[in-house]
């Protein structure tokens, strides 16, 4: 199976003449680090494959780094969102709530949070919108099949590593980011604020 877009292994394999099997270290580690590589048609891989044909018409020394392919993800990865699963999908009085999946690779307050501005640019005209976010897809399943138990199960809520809310009152969007001992600090509530990372 092919890991990366077309364009992507192309220049891998300009690159590995004078690399040899190290540009497909730093390949495993750029998936690693991004797993929506994986995916040919994610966000994320889509705009490496549009940025190295950009370079490569440009003729850009940028390939002569044995690492570029690490150097570049890491790079488009600060301006685009995790790509996401839709699990479970409601409607309320005055919005949605829905239930997501994540790699759990992506689940760093950096990334949480453009995941969060996307909602507030992709449903502007949703007036109440609550996320649930999973890294685990049992996890997430769970939380569809038990929104009202009775006794309750929580087991799921150790892989819920952030919940948005949008208010319908006062238009306010807030991230809670969730996961004690993790590289996210524990129900951090951030107040998103588009072209902002707060």
């Amino acid at each position: 199976m092919r890991l990366l877009p077309l364009l992507l292994a192309a220049a891998c394999l300009a690159a590995q003449a004078a690399f040899g099997q190290t540009q497909q270290d730093y390949q495993a580690q750029a998936i690693a680090k991004h797993p929506e590589l994986k995916n040919p048609t994610s966000p994320l891989s889509k705009a490496v494959a549009a940025e190295v044909a950009k370079r490569r018409k440009a003729n850009s020394a940028f390939f002569t780094a044995a690492d570029w392919q690490v150097r570049l993800a890491d790079e488009l990865a600060l301006a685009i969102p995790p790509d996401y699963k839709l699990v479970d999908r409601s409607f309320m009085s005055n919005g949605l709530h829905k239930i997501i999946l994540i790699d759990p690779a992506d689940a760093t307050r950096a990334r949480l949070l453009l995941l969060g501005k996307s909602f507030h640019e992709d449903t502007k005209r949703i007036l109440e919108l609550h996320v649930a976010i999973y890294d685990d897809a049992k996890a997430a399943r769970m939380a569809a099949q038990n929104k009202k138990p009775n006794p309750p199960d929580l087991a799921h809520l150790d892989h819920r590593v952030a919940y948005y809310i949008r208010s319908p009152d006062t238009g306010e969007e807030f991230m809670r980011l969730h996961r004690p001992g993790s590289t996210i600090s524990d129900d951090r509530t951030a107040v998103l604020k588009p072209g902002t990372d707060k």
